[in-house]
Formats: structure tokens, sequence, C-alpha cells
């Protein structure tokens, strides 16, 4: 959350992150975030560099479950 974001930095909570992959609809990966701090459940991303847009979260858990989420960048 935020989505729609308008904010600099985007805010992921419920599970603890390894990783999280913002991929742009035409499928290039964008920006890749190795999370170190082991055990957190709320998350927080700058996309300040990136343009608006849609893109998809892929976020990998500490399991090495993954799942995904459609964000909306507005600016």
């Amino acid at each position: 959350y935020p989505n729609p974001a308008r904010e600099a930095t985007l805010f992921i909570e419920g599970v603890p992150l390894l990783q999280v992959k913002i991929v742009s609809l035409q499928g290039e990966i964008v920006k890749t975030i190795v999370l170190d701090n082991k055990g957190a459940k709320k998350h927080s991303i700058d996309i300040n560099d990136l343009p608006p847009g849609t893109y998809l979260l892929h976020c990998l858990d500490s399991q090495g479950r993954g799942v995904g989420k459609r964000v909306v960048i507005l600016k």
C-alpha cells in the first residue's frame, strides 16, 4: 500500500520477505530489492526512481514461496 502509489515509498506488510522484483508490463525487471531485515513483516521500498505506470511486484518470502501483486504508480 498505497495502491495506486503517489508517494515515493511503497509499503509491503504481512510476511517476512527476502526479495522483491519490480517488473514492467513488458516483462523487464526494472528494480530488484534484496531485503536483509530478517524476520521483519513490514517492508518499505523506494519507488521514487520509477516512472508512472503499472508494474508487477514479485515477492519471495523466507520459505521460498512467491507471490505477485500489481501496483500502479502515479506522480
